[in-house]
């Protein structure tokens, strides 16, 4: 049976066939920059009941073809919800189609660059976290996860008031009171469940409305993306996710909305357990 990497009953197998020294890298700088671990399976003949009795999301790097792909969905779908993170030696747009009707599995282009994979251990880390968080009935570590994310959205509160824009008062308010609640102690009942993404998204939706209330739209694309770097530092995403708010953050409201829209979210509760002592997955062609 693997060790456990990363929170109790939660950590990411990585199914590729790579060389010792790249996995080497990948330990060293996954657990540098996110503080977590994994586990390596060679291909999928390897992976084992007890690897998903573990994981909380699968990354696979292959060759994939359709067929592989609408099984892995199903298998995730009969398994968890757990996520595979496919990385594809022969992307094509008709398979990045495909899979956007795919919930469980996320199509990604793979060109032998191994920060790619790196950076996708930044949302895979929060949904660990927050997927073991699930399993603490007590819930004693909601509240202070939550207060960083409630300095920082304060921050940003501060810094739009100090341009003395009377329009933006509303943009002010909303954080303020968005980061009263993040702060206020006994905020995060026990039980309740919270993911610190989804209250970041809501604090970019409103810092949004700026675009709204400014007519000089330079000024706006300026406070907007210095607003966005308060919000986004630390809650999981991985930096190619915050550089795409950033730059959508210059070319409107629209724009800046969408990308909001695409960024990722918790991971919901696994619901079942697979029965058989070896996983059957479809080879990838």
């Amino acid at each position: 049976m693997p060790t456990r990497a990363g929170p109790p009953g939660r950590t990411v197998i990585l199914i590729a066939d790579l060389a010792g020294p790249e996995v080497s890298h990948l330990r060293s700088e996954v657990k540098r920059r996110y503080d977590l671990g994994f586990v390596v399976r060679k291909n999928d003949t390897n992976l084992r009941k007890s690897d998903i009795d573990l994981a909380g999301s699968i990354v696979r790097i292959a060759i994939f073809s359709h067929k592989s792909l609408s099984n892995w969905q199903n298998f995730c779908a009969e398994n968890g919800p757990l996520f595979v993170y496919a990385f594809d030696y022969n992307y094509t747009d008709g398979k990045h189609n495909l899979c956007s009707n795919m919930p469980f599995v996320k199509y990604r282009r793979y060109s032998r660059n191994l920060e790619a994979i790196i950076a996708v251990f930044g949302e895979i880390s929060s949904d660990i976290v927050d997927m073991s968080k699930k399993d603490n009935p007590e819930g004693q570590t909601f509240t202070s996860n939550m207060r960083p994310l409630g300095h920082r959205i304060r921050n940003a509160a501060i810094a739009i008031a100090a341009f003395r824009i009377n329009a933006a008062g509303e943009v002010v308010s909303e954080l303020n009171q968005l980061a009263d609640e993040l702060l206020a102690d006994g905020s995060h009942e026990s039980g309740k469940l919270f993911d610190v993404r989804h209250e970041a998204k809501k604090a970019l939706t409103a810092v949004a409305n700026l675009y709204d209330h400014l007519d000089n739209s330079n000024m706006a694309r300026v406070i907007v993306c210095g607003a966005v770097t308060a919000v986004i530092a630390d809650v999981g995403w991985s930096a190619v996710a915050c550089q795409t708010i950033q730059l959508a953050s210059w070319h409107g409201k629209d724009a800046f909305l969408g990308a909001v829209k695409m960024l990722p979210s918790l991971a919901g509760r696994r619901s079942k357990k697979a029965d058989q002592s070896r996983i059957s997955i479809a080879v990838d062609e």
